[in-house]
């Protein structure tokens, strides 16, 4: 039996479930050149051309029962992988406990830039989809790295701007910690097929500003200063007012006054209704 290293076990493992080099080398930690390199090693030792062939071999040797290397059986029916990423604690474990209970194969990313700190569950043939629990700004990197739908779980009720924020950053569904158990593994579906989805109580908050969105409106123009764009950057990414104020090096007591100024040239009362009418008259 041909002898691979742990880094070709893993790439062959990803290449099982059909991950591109790119994406492979995203997950991995690694630049696509080296992974199309390692693919080269596999396909010498296992006497093959081809990417199936490699797979079908694999499978032939025994290789995907190799679960203590990082590989396992495929399971069949669950035609996608879940990248996952969240803090630890109870609404993270609930979703990957969900996964598994499901037989559904998934990754648990330690930080949104991937890498060699992956925690592997059964790989699949499918594709790819992402789950955020409670997202700040820099998890959203690991959906538009992997190009993959994103679903954002909360593990406390959002309110109006945090669910805007996942909407507007491109979240494809949007769900509570009590939402996991029951309706995690269809959402994921969902996604994948490129349907939105949000919880009754996410339905709820946005229906609460859809008359305003319905409502006639002359076009949204106004003359921002600098300062204004940065701060309604700053909330598109769904930074606090402090957080604002420790990133632009300035008192939260002038964040406040500054973006006082900014609701009243947006017509707006508060962040998230901001963040709407921004995004509407194409200042986002």
């Amino acid at each position: 039996m041909p002898v691979l290293t742990d880094r070709e076990l893993a790439v062959l493992g990803l290449m099982g479930h059909g991950c591109t080099a790119t994406q492979a080398a995203v997950l991995l930690g690694l630049s696509p050149h080296t992974v199309t390199g390692y693919k080269r090693s596999i396909f010498a030792k296992l006497g093959v051309r081809s990417q199936s062939h490699a797979v079908s071999r694999a499978i032939a040797l025994g290789l995907f029962d190799g679960a203590n290397r990082g590989l396992a059986p495929t399971r069949t029916g669950h035609g996608h992988l879940t990248v996952v990423h969240g803090p630890a604690g109870s609404c993270l474990s609930d979703v990957t406990g969900t996964l598994r209970l499901h037989g559904q194969a998934f990754v648990l990313a330690p930080t949104p830039e991937l890498g060699a700190g992956l925690r592997w569950s059964p790989p699949t043939d499918g594709r790819l989809v992402t789950v955020l629990v409670d997202p700040d700004h820099t998890a959203w990197q690991l959906p538009q790295r992997l190009h993959a739908p994103a679903v954002v779980v909360h593990s406390a009720t959002p309110d109006l701007a945090t669910t805007v924020t996942a909407v507007l950053r491109g979240a494809h569904a949007i769900l509570g910690h009590a939402d996991v158990h029951g309706d995690l593994c269809p959402v994921l579906a969902l996604a994948l097929y490129g349907y939105h989805t949000l919880s009754p109580a996410s339905v709820r908050l946005m229906a609460s500003v859809v008359p305003t969105l319905m409502s006639p409106q002359a076009p949204l123009n106004p003359h921002l200063t600098g300062r204004e764009r940065e701060i309604l950057l700053s909330a598109a990414l769904g930074h606090t007012v402090l957080q604002t104020a420790r990133s632009l090096g300035i008192a939260v007591k002038t964040v406040e006054n500054i973006q006082t100024r900014l609701f009243r040239k947006l017509g707006t009362r508060n962040r998230s209704e901001a963040l709407l009418a921004a995004h509407r008259g194409g200042l986002l």
